[in-house]
């Protein structure tokens, strides 16, 4: 009974102890707290910029200088060479060999297509030269005829006149004209036997004659168109 007592007595001492030391540990470290605060000014830290400023100028021409000047120090602006100078510098690059090959190719003008020649037209018949006969053509029927002449120019002035013993019908030209075909147009039947072409110097004239006793009645009438002449008379028997 006396042991259990001694050994309980012994240990409320070491754990008050305990409590007593562990209490002025913490009191001890909260002073210490209170005096670090206490000696710390309050103010928010900033940060520092670090960056190298260049150096404060003299002056401010100086800090003009700077500003308008924008190349650093170590590379110097070389002076502007004068206007003789540049102009001649030029003329030799331009002068100068390869210089040539040097320059842009120059486009070469595409010529614009020439137009189609039109064909020349044709000749206008000289003032006073004789009028040409192309072709001759007669037509016949039993109570007709028609006598066609294409010339190369409208006919002018033309005469008609009926003849008997025999019967003929005329037809001239007036002025002059010329014809290269055979001077006689024959006809194998018909009232029309043939026509007969006879130039002379003033008119071209056509003289048609008749089979039987086929004559040309009434007023024979001329037809124009363009170059062409038409003769048109009626035939009685």
């Amino acid at each position: 009974m006396t042991k259990n007592t001694g050994q309980r007595i012994w240990l409320a001492t070491v754990l008050t102890m305990a409590g007593l030391a562990v209490f002025f540990l913490n009191h001890g470290a909260g002073m210490a707290a209170e005096s670090a605060g206490a000696s710390a000014p309050s103010q928010v830290r900033m940060d520092v910029d670090r960056t190298v400023l260049p150096p404060v100028l003299a002056d401010d021409a100086a800090v003009d200088a700077e500003q308008d000047d924008p190349l650093p120090p170590d590379e110097p602006v070389s002076p502007a060479p004068p206007p003789e100078q540049a102009t001649a510098s030029a003329q030799q690059a331009e002068t100068a060999p390869g210089a040539e090959s040097a320059r842009a190719p120059e486009s070469t003008p595409v010529p614009a297509p020439k137009p189609a020649p039109k064909p020349a037209p044709k000749p206008a018949p000289t003032k006073g030269a004789p009028g040409v006969i192309r072709s001759i053509a007669l037509e016949t029927s039993p109570d007709g005829l028609v006598l066609t002449v294409s010339c190369d120019r409208p006919v002018g002035k033309a005469d008609t006149m009926i003849l008997s013993s025999p019967a003929r019908l005329v037809l001239d030209l007036i002025g002059p004209w010329r014809f290269n075909g055979p001077n006689v147009l024959r006809k194998d039947k018909g009232p029309v036997r043939h026509v007969v072409v006879g130039a002379h110097p003033d008119r071209m004239r056509f003289v048609i004659h008749f089979r039987d006793t086929a004559r040309a009645a009434g007023t024979p009438v001329l037809e124009r168109e363009g170059n062409t002449l038409r003769l048109r008379a009626s035939v009685a028997r």
